[in-house]
């Protein structure tokens, strides 16, 4: 595997996990599950954190043992990214007043591009053909 593409996976991966950690902590801030229309508090929504975390978590163990095993959890970490900014400018366009400071932003904005150039590193990946 072409070493570029396997440092672009790596440091791809990386910091799109890391924002949507940050994103999902800030969620719990705004109280995320009431604009899904989701009952319940806070317990909920962190077990369905554990969940949503802890496979990418392992898909970041497999990006230097298995790159092409790593890559099919980051199609899925991109989507993910590309889908929370898309679901949360639709809320914001909508008017919700929940995610509009700066930080909570450029969490966003960050997590849009970081997850673009992961899938991007991913189906490179995918397509060299590496082992895994």
């Amino acid at each position: 595997m072409d070493s570029r593409a396997r440092v672009c996976l790596e440091h791809s991966y990386v910091w799109t996990a890391g924002l949507l950690i940050l994103h999902q902590i800030d969620s719990a801030y705004w109280q995320e599950w009431k604009l899904f229309g989701m009952d319940g508090e806070i317990q909920g929504f962190v077990l369905g954190n554990v969940v949503l975390i802890l496979p990418f978590l392992y898909g970041l163990v497999l990006v230097r043992s298995t790159p092409r095993a790593a890559a099919r959890f980051g199609l899925v970490l991109s989507g993910i990214g590309v889908a929370a900014f898309a679901i949360h400018g639709w809320f914001l366009s909508q008017g919700h007043r929940e995610f509009r400071v700066p930080v909570s932003l450029g969490i966003l904005v960050a997590a849009l591009l970081t997850s673009t150039l992961l899938g991007w590193a991913s189906i490179r990946t995918l397509r060299e053909g590496s082992s895994g």
